[in-house]
């Protein structure tokens, strides 16, 4: 219980404010719309096509994102470890690699009193390391915008289902 009041206060201490603009979108560490290591139920505009390299260490990054329907954001991300070598007989001494293909799909678009709310798959087409699944539901309320979010296998460290809020001001 205190570990997740701990999370919970410093994800919501981790906000963004913007002064009259409208709703802007972070990608997170792993890619695709969220704050942190949270994704959220937000997509970007459809059309769109981001590159990203983020490094929370020992992992460093970087990949594709595309929103080629308003609906579905799609993800190929490449990722270095450095602290795990590839196998001596493979490839000597060089960091292990893993690549992973991400899916985030839009169920319910976002009303006056109902949330957005999203399904996502990580990692489905690629060795599976970082393979999860979650469910989140975004809500903007003025200047604020909240998301609450459950998540299984990675997202949970392979053990129960995790729940996380995050806020951007």
């Amino acid at each position: 219980m205190r570990k997740e009041v701990v999370v919970l206060l410093g994800v919501l201490t981790s906000v963004s404010v913007y002064a009259d603009e409208p709703l802007r979108y972070s990608q997170s560490d792993f890619g695709g719309v969220g704050l942190l290591q949270m994704p959220t139920a937000r997509m970007t505009p459809e059309g769109e096509f981001t590159f990203f390299m983020s490094h929370v260490s020992p992992y460093t990054r970087g990949g594709v994102v595309a929103q080629p329907y308003p609906w579905m954001e799609a993800l190929f991300r490449y990722t270095n470890i450095s602290n795990r070598l590839f196998g001596p007989e493979i490839a000597g001494d060089q960091d292990y690699k893993d690549k992973g293909f991400d899916l985030k799909l839009r169920l319910l678009e976002e009303g006056y009193h109902l949330p957005q709310v999203s399904v996502g798959f990580r990692d489905v087409g690629g060795t599976g390391l970082f393979s999860g699944e979650y469910l989140a539901a975004s809500k903007q309320m003025g200047r604020f915008d909240f998301t609450l979010g459950v998540g299984w296998g990675y997202m949970a460290n392979r053990g129960e289902s995790i729940k996380s809020v995050n806020c951007i001001i």
